[in-house]
């Protein structure tokens, strides 16, 4: 039985897992910077890691993008992928150690929504989890403008 360690991020009660090392950075969500109406900028707002600067978004519970940020938002995950960088606002970050014979990696047609971060499923000690992808999440929450 082999098992993989996850980044479990929780947005309004449903349980995402990234891999550990797509998550570069745990931030408060307190040190968000709201964009101007001049900046131009991308995301509702950013953070600072590393000299550099990422754009934040979150997603509802339908896991949808959203416009603004809501006050349950307590924490911001730096994610990397391929060169891009989104941080994305979270309800709990934690750590979820599962063994891979859990994880149902054939999604059901009707589970496969246009733009869903979700990836594969996770059934472990009573809860589902979504696994999902830095790519996933940024295709999800990332106008395609802004997607290299």
């Amino acid at each position: 039985m082999l098992a993989n360690t996850y980044a479990n991020l929780t947005i309004d009660g449903h349980s995402i897992l990234l891999a550990q090392t797509d998550i570069l950075h745990i931030e408060l969500a307190s040190n968000i910077r709201p964009h101007t109406q001049e900046s131009g900028s991308s995301g509702l707002g950013t953070v600072e890691y590393g000299h550099t600067v990422w754009p934040v978004y979150t997603l509802d519970a339908a896991l949808s993008p959203l416009n603004t940020i809501p006050e349950q938002r307590r924490l911001v995950a730096c994610i990397n992928h391929t060169e891009q960088q989104l941080a994305l606002a979270c309800d709990t970050v934690t750590t979820l150690q599962v063994d891979t014979e859990s994880i149902i990696e054939e999604l059901p047609d009707i589970m496969r929504g246009q733009n869903s971060p979700i990836e594969e499923l996770l059934y472990n000690n009573g809860n589902l989890h979504f696994i999902s992808s830095a790519g996933a999440l940024m295709s999800t929450v990332m106008p395609p403008e802004e997607q290299e």
